[in-house]
């Protein structure tokens, strides 16, 4: 009675014994958690599905059902139902129950629009397969239904959406061919069909006299409609990437239309009927084919006009008459000048002509004073206005790519808002003193030049943020001026330096003071006794590898796995690449606290790395249950926010992380696990470019006054002796002082510049002396003895250097003293002079007698 009573009427008469047999097969080979009846012509769901609540699948493929029942929505863990090939004529509104279904199938069925539950389904946020095809419907059209169920999904929901009642159907990136009939309704105000595959404006939709916004953008449509002038509210109109070479005539009827988007097409030709449109404000062309325009634009009040990536020749003079431009873009065409009527449009803002062949601009552009923004790259100026000052709104210009050539024009320093300049890859072989006017700029770029002299006025730019200097041909940047300080000292924005590429030996000592710098770039530059720097970049703190300690503390709300005893035995693996930790377990507990911490070692830039855990129920007898899993990416904020440093005390970061999948049953996994990170970085302990450049100058390589490097390695004659040192002459001792004079006014400055630093570093806390090469490359790690050794071998190092420049100044005084004999008439005896070149006491007086003498014999 079973067997008869659950398949239902067989398809041809009583079953003979084969059919029972295989049917009894059926059920006995199947799963516990699974109903799988294929090809039995039942008109019923077999009876095995209701004493069932377990079920995870049920394929009843090939069979006469025309209904689905009731209990077949209370299966809360069924995550697959197929019912393709049956006579379904409807879904039920109860599907949404199944929250945990994943896949759908129901293909070949009689299901029509009316039975057909979109809201319903749409609900179903796990599904990843929904298989509608071959049934009556008529939305989803066909080439929705080849699709992935993620985009299936997408379509139900806008569409429900429509039908209850959203005036905004947003249908992008469907591919689609048509649009549905039933999905259109007189309520729309808004229709966005972007990225379909329409090969015309579907006719219903001229219908929706209501419709303000139509975009159509990206199809691939040929013609516009004549009865495009039907949608009388329309105000927007996007048409842009299609395949348009005309616009029918009505589209001037449109009176209400303000932004009409037409670029990426074909136009060759801008007819009148744009020019009806009174009412139009933003009219968008560019990327079309359009040669020339119409004269006469003094019917149109733009406040924004795109014509770039086009082939004209010239800007229309009538543009003046639109006073309410605000944007105009003419870029990538073949513009040659710019017309003198531009400077009437008062309201212009944004101003962009770059890719053209401009040789000159006129000085008309110089009256635009409401422009913020000055695009000129690409052009083929070789010199700017004499006088820009009647831009007073601008704050940003772009004149690279162009051939201006030698000093920066004084037009360019003369705008004094501007922020930005960017000027790079052109021919300009300095930056004049002028450029203190630009007070407020912010950003430089000017690489890529035939920079070699900047004048030290740059030191004026006091809210300079960005200098890039790179690819020019400087052989030094601005030194400190004695009389007026530093040049970079003062720049306190300064965040990034580029010199790279250029012909730099040493940096000024003053950058040091650029307490903002956050990036320097020096390489490809031939520094002086350092070939170590060739290649230098002032390391991000968070860029170098180094030790993260992982303290894996405590979890709350854990998923109870031990059903007998309602709890759990839970651990935690943690897995780094090929690195595996592992918890111990702590029993009989849904919030375990561990408090275990582990240590990885990471290498350089490990911002892809992931850190992974898994949480398992421990179990004594077989495997252990999974409870879930959790992430945690090594993000550069995380490892900045964490990091240690030397003299730097810092908490460790404490977060709390969700756990997520699915336990062993089946379930969503809940709960919530505390970690806490440190990161102790193996790049010195260096936290900022300041401290990079503060080691750098204790290296001996950075700019010093007074010292000479290259004579270090000389053998000094001066000899030491217990009360002092032993000079040649009296000369020697004064030349000693002044030399330690100004080491001292050295080792004052750099002083100063560490003792500015709010935490103090230990090697900072000793007085620092330079340190020339050859000698201890990081005096930081010098103990007291080495330090006094070193503090004596540069005393000496300055006694040898007073002594060679002695004798320099001895030959001077003699040479000196020699010319003014000469210039009285008398003779200078080389045979009576001593051995270093200097005349004895009384020698150029005697040879003057003896030569007046000779005279007047």
């Amino acid at each position: 009675s079973e067997i008869s009573r659950t398949p239902g009427p067989p398809p041809l008469g009583d079953w003979d014994i084969s059919i029972v047999m295989r049917f009894l097969r059926t059920l006995c080979d199947m799963p516990g958690d699974s109903v799988i009846v294929k090809s039995f012509g039942m008109l019923n769901f077999p009876i095995v599905c209701q004493g069932a609540p377990l079920l995870r699948e049920i394929d009843l493929t090939d069979n006469r059902i025309s209904e689905m029942p009731k209990y077949l929505y209370g299966l809360e863990f069924l995550r697959t139902l197929i019912l393709d090939d049956n006579r379904l004529e409807r879904l039920s509104n109860h599907i949404q129950a199944i929250t945990s279904l994943t896949v759908l199938s129901i293909q070949r069925n009689r299901i029509k629009q009316s039975g057909f539950p979109k809201g319903e389904l749409a609900t179903l946020t796990g599904l990843t397969s929904l298989l509608l095809m071959n049934n009556p419907l008529m939305s989803p059209p066909p080439e929705i239904l080849i699709q992935d169920a993620q985009v299936m999904m997408r379509y139900l929901r806008e569409t429900h959406a429509v039908a209850t009642g959203s005036k905004t159907l947003t249908l992008q990136t469907f591919r689609l061919k048509t649009l549905p009939l039933a999905d259109v309704t007189q309520a729309l105000r808004t229709i966005k069909l972007e990225d379909n595959m329409l090969a015309s404006v579907p006719p219903a939709l001229l219908t929706l006299h209501k419709l303000s916004e139509l975009s159509l953008a990206n199809n691939l449509i040929s013609t516009l409609p004549s009865g495009l002038h039907k949608l009388k509210r329309l105000r927007k109109l996007d048409v842009s990437s299609n395949s348009l070479t005309a616009l029918p005539p009505d589209i001037a009827k449109l009176e209400f239309l303000e932004t009409l988007l037409l670029a990426k097409n074909r136009l060759a030709r801008l007819g009148e009927e744009v020019l009806g449109l009174i009412n139009l404000r933003v009219l968008s062309l560019q990327h079309n084919l359009l040669q020339d325009l119409p004269p006469d634009w003094t019917t149109l009040s733009l406040f924004e006009l795109n014509l770039a990536d086009n082939r004209l020749k010239a800007v229309p003079d009538s543009l003046h008459s639109m006073t309410s431009l605000r944007i105009l873009n003419v870029e990538n065409n073949r513009v040659q000048h710019l017309p003198a009527s531009l400077s009437r449009c008062a309201s212009l803002s944004s101003f962009s002509a770059s890719n053209n062949i401009m040789a000159e601009l006129d000085m008309t552009i110089c009256r635009l004073e409401h422009v913020t923004a000055l695009d000129l790259r690409y052009n083929q100026i070789r010199k700017m206005p004499q006088s820009m000052a009647g831009m007073k709104a601008l704050i940003s210009m772009d004149i690279s790519y162009n051939q201006l050539e030698d000093t920066l024009q004084q037009g360019v320093c003369s705008v004094r808002p501007l922020r930005t300049l960017t000027m790079h890859h052109n021919f300009v072989t300095s930056l004049p003193p002028c450029i203190e006017g630009l007070e407020m700029l912010e950003t430089l770029d000017a690489h890529d030049n035939r920079l070699c002299a900047i004048a030290v006025e740059i030191r004026y730019l006091s809210r300079l943020q960005v200098l890039n200097l790179s690819g020019n041909n400087l052989e030094q940047l601005p030194p400190v001026i004695p009389q007026s300080g530093a040049v970079f000292g003062v720049m306190d924005k300064l965040r990034v330096l580029d010199v790279s590429g250029n012909f730099l030996e040493r940096l000024p000592l003053d950058i040091c003071k650029c307490e903002a710098l956050e990036e320097l770039l020096l390489d490809r530059n031939p520094w002086r006794g350092n070939p170590r720097l060739k290649r230098v970049v002032a390391p991000d703190p968070t860029d170098a590898g180094g030790e993260l300690r992982v303290h894996i503390a405590e979890g709350k709300g854990l998923n109870k796995m031990d059903g007998r005893k309602g709890q759990s035995d839970p651990y935690c693996i943690m897995r780094l690449q090929n690195l595996v930790h592992k918890t111990n377990v702590v029993n009989s507990t849904t919030n375990p606290k561990w408090l275990q911490k582990f240590r990885l070692e990471l290498d350089d830039n490990p911002y892809d790395d992931v850190l992974e855990f898994e949480l398992f129920d421990w179990d004594l007898e077989g495997s252990d249950d999974a409870m879930g899993v959790f992430s945690v990416p090594l993000t550069r904020e995380l490892l900045a926010s964490c990091r240690r440093t030397y003299g730097v005390d810092r908490p460790p970061v404490e977060m709390w992380v969700d756990v997520t999948g699915e336990d062993s049953l089946h379930r969503p996994a809940k709960g919530k696990i505390r970690l806490e990170f440190e990161f102790l970085a193996l790049d010195g302990g260096i936290k900022s470019v300041q401290e990079y450049l503060s080691r750098l100058l204790v290296s001996g390589w950075l700019e010093v006054k007074g010292v000479d490097v290259e004579e270090w390695h000389r053998i000094s004659q001066i000899k030491k002796t217990p009360t002092g040192y032993m000079y040649q002459d009296d000369k020697d001792e004064l030349r000693f002082r002044d030399e330690v004079r100004r080491s001292d006014v050295y080792a004052k400055d750099t002083q100063d510049f560490l003792s500015n630093s709010s935490k103090v570093e230990p090697w900072q806390r000793m007085k620092i002396m330079y340190a020339p090469q050859g000698t201890v490359n990081r005096p930081w790690e010098l103990d007291q003895a080495g330090f006094a050794q070193q503090s004596e071998a540069m005393n000496e190092y300055l006694i040898k250097k007073a002594r060679e420049e002695k004798e320099g100044v001895q030959a001077a005084a003699a040479a000196e003293r020699a010319e003014r004999a000469v210039s009285r008439g008398g003779l200078l005896d080389p045979l009576r002079a001593g051995s270093s070149g200097v005349p004895r006491t009384g020698s150029v007086r005697a040879g003057s007698a003896r030569a007046g003498s000779a005279d007047r014999g």
